[in-house]
């Protein structure tokens, strides 16, 4: 009986024994498989990664040419860069003349996929040694520019073709405006100098990928163009000044709005035109039941001064004379303004 004890209690112990090597080889053999599976499924992870990282992009022959460049256009360009060609190509362009001038810089990759530390981009304009950036515009002008969402007008959806205009085609952006229109007059003001009838410099626009942890930009494209300064870079009504047609002429009211808006605004070194922009004056009502009363008669008018600063504005502003008995106020005041913009400093010359 003891025996038969003995006996069955090895044999238990040898089956024990023989389940624990029996889990302990299914458990290595199942953490085996789940590595395998583990191994693959990350190797199909980097490749599927890897296939979603492919550039598929494909330029049209000119974009392909002009990688890494900026190239100017006399006219308005699209969106996208599949219509681009040598039509419209500009070396040099009239400061402050009739004609519109665009940018485009064609790149082969996102900018991300070039400056990988980047998380920005931006433009900087070069005359004669002075640069001047967007993102300074913003910094110098903040109560103007810090909500303007975009520095570029217009670029394709992974950023392989940039671009904006520097001189907006007449009917386009007259009273609208882009930062890069902005940035490029700005610093025509800084080097007005510079701008003599005669003079033709050239001016470098580079697109620069940048970072925020890092102060190192780098040039992402890269382009010249030559300005000239001519009889035309006056002329007020070119898109590049602004003006509006003349309407009224009226040298006493040109001075007379010259003295108020002096008057008025504390940031005006000097006013240097008024173009009056209707033939005739309007008369304005009060919104009385069941009559309305008139309060005042007036016009738009186009102001160009420079401020304080020495940067040439051109402002849209509606002028007005306050009823007063049976007349008019013979005091001319300064209104509301439609815009605002900096003019090239070869308007006022």
């Amino acid at each position: 009986m003891k025996t038969n004890v003995k006996l069955s209690a090895i044999l238990v112990v040898l089956c024990l024994g023989f389940s624990f090597n029996a889990n302990a080889q299914f458990l290595k053999k199942l953490k085996n498989k789940i590595n395998e599976a583990t191994a693959t499924s990350k190797t199909n992870n980097k490749k599927e990664t890897a296939a979603a990282v492919v550039d598929n992009h494909t330029h049209s022959a000119w974009h392909g040419e002009n990688v890494g460049q900026v190239k100017f256009y006399g006219k308005r360009m699209e969106k996208s860069s599949s219509g681009d060609s040598a039509s419209g190509l500009v070396t040099e362009h009239v400061v402050g003349g009739p004609n519109p001038l665009s940018m485009r810089a064609y790149l082969d990759k996102d900018f991300k996929a070039l400056c990988t530390s980047c998380d920005n981009m931006d433009i900087r304009y070069t005359i004669d040694g002075v640069s001047f950036t967007t993102r300074q515009l913003r910094e110098e002008n903040p109560a103007i520019y810090t909500r303007m969402a975009s520095a570029l007008s217009y670029y394709d959806s992974k950023n392989y073709v940039l671009g904006s205009p520097l001189i907006s085609a007449t009917g386009y952006y007259q009273q609208d405006y882009t930062l890069q229109e902005d940035t490029f007059r700005i610093l025509l003001n800084k080097v007005s100098a510079k701008l003599i009838p005669g003079a033709t410099i050239p001016m470098t626009v580079e697109v620069l990928g940048e970072s925020s942890k890092v102060t190192q930009q780098e040039v992402m494209a890269k382009g010249t163009i030559n300005l000239k300064v001519t009889s035309q870079s006056n002329t007020l009504q070119g898109p590049d000044c602004r003006c509006g047609k003349q309407g009224m002429t009226d040298p006493k009211l040109v001075k007379d709005v010259k003295e108020a808006f002096m008057f008025q605004f504390d940031d005006v070194k000097k006013v240097h035109d008024v173009v009056l922009l209707e033939r005739s004056f309007r008369q304005n009502y009060d919104n009385s039941y069941p009559t309305k009363n008139v309060i005042a008669k007036g016009m738009d008018a186009n102001i160009i001064y420079e401020g304080n600063n020495g940067i040439i504005m051109n402002i849209k502003r509606y002028i007005f004379f306050n009823k007063e008995g049976n007349g008019f106020s013979d005091k001319v005041s300064i209104g509301k303004h439609t815009f605002f913009v900096p003019i090239s400093p070869t308007c006022v010359k």
